[in-house]
């Protein structure tokens, strides 16, 4: 439940109402408290108000550290994919006519399958389609090169395509499984009741005026809410607003030469 909930457009709303609920709650008990003292609270920030922030903000900077590692390491499997195929489509030029044209077509058609539909996204059934076609595509391409060389008398550049091959299917499937890895439910959980219970500290050790209190709250569920936003949306590097930018999978086509023959 808790991954279906990170993997939802509504995250982010709920978790900034979640915060703001737990900011009013502290300062609602603060007030209640000092009603029954009868005087303003005396009330400071303690050695475990400190451990709580510097250890929410030790996770926070570790957790984005992380995803933000996971999605530089998407961005660069697509451009070592693009490279991939554009070294197997070189290979081709170097074999006999009739396999060289066959390969080129089918590096063509692979690429055109790359950035067809299903592909802006790696969940929904048209996402799972499209990559159940990607791979099908793959073993075909794979299998057909492998005969071709079984019958060829110079096995140099088939060698050198399947390695190429090879190289952009693994690539492929590594770009994949990274776009679709979440955070885990306990570091996800973590996250939210760390910066919860910080929220409630703050609406319950302020010792602000109404006035100035609302401001500052505000500006708090703000920053906290925009930074767990950012890592959310880094962990989703296929969704959201904040993705990798497939522009080099669109400049395949042209690059291999326009569409399959």
């Amino acid at each position: 439940m808790v991954g279906a909930l990170w993997d939802s457009s509504w995250f982010v709303p709920i978790y900034a109402v979640l915060m703001t609920a737990a900011v009013v709650v502290g300062r609602f008990l603060a007030r209640r408290e000092e009603q029954k003292l009868g005087e303003p609270r005396q009330c400071r920030v303690g050695p475990f108000e400190r451990s709580v922030g510097a250890m929410l903000a030790f996770l926070l900077g570790f957790t984005f550290a992380m995803t933000g590692g996971d999605f530089r390491d998407a961005q660069a499997g697509l451009q070592r994919e693009a490279d991939a195929i554009m070294e197997a489509y070189r290979w081709s030029q170097l074999m006999p006519e009739a396999d060289c044209h066959w390969f080129q077509d089918r590096l063509r058609s692979y690429a055109a399958r790359l950035i067809g539909p299903g592909t802006d996204s790696t969940r929904g059934p048209e996402a799972v389609l499209a990559d159940q076609e990607i791979r099908s595509g793959q073993e075909k391409l794979w299998e057909g090169l492998a005969a071709r060389r079984a019958e060829a008398t110079d096995h140099t550049a088939y060698d050198a395509g399947l390695r190429a091959v090879n190289q952009f299917c693994q690539t492929y499937s590594l770009r994949y499984y990274l776009n679709r890895r979440r955070l885990a439910d306990v570091v996800v959980l973590f996250i939210v009741g760390a910066t919860l219970l910080l929220g409630f500290l703050v609406g319950y050790t302020s010792e602000l005026q109404a006035r100035h209190f609302v401001v500052m709250a505000a500006l708090f569920v703000l920053f906290v809410t925009a930074t767990v936003y950012l890592i959310w949306e880094v962990n989703r590097p296929r969704d959201g607003f904040i993705t990798t930018s497939r522009q080099v999978l669109y400049d395949l086509p042209d690059r291999l030469g326009g569409g399959p023959r």
